[in-house]
């Protein structure tokens, strides 16, 4: 009994699997920067978290030997071209909370992210 009982403490330490770690709280900001660097913003196109009825402020800095912009139709943001070597700043305010995509509108499916407006919560 007891070999059977160390068999399959050898077996759960060798052969299980560890629980997930909890996934990371968002955090929601009002001041973000982007760099877009070989097409990509920050090498992930990761997902900004913004919170509603504050103006947000996003620097956008292009690293990239190409022009690029940052664009959110449904929020009417649109950068314009940013040359390469350019710095463009955004302000912008979201009043209805929801998940927005953004893109550049010149590499399309290669520089998209989403932009996600929520309520802050204390």
């Amino acid at each position: 009994m007891v070999l059977l009982g160390l068999s399959a403490a050898l077996y759960a330490t060798f052969f299980m699997v560890p629980p997930s770690p909890p996934q990371e709280t968002a955090t929601y900001a009002t001041s973000w920067e982007l760099f877009a660097a070989n097409i990509k913003f920050n090498d992930t196109n990761p997902t900004i978290y913004v919170p509603l009825h504050q103006v947000v402020v996003l620097t956008i800095v292009n690293r990239d030997g190409v022009p690029h912009t940052w664009d959110v139709d449904a929020l009417n943001i649109h950068t314009g071209i940013i040359n390469p070597g350019e710095t463009k700043v955004v302000r912008f305010t979201v009043d209805v909370a929801g998940t927005y995509r953004y893109y550049c509108s010149i590499h399309p499916g290669l520089m998209d992210g989403n932009l996600v407006a929520q309520a802050p919560t204390s």
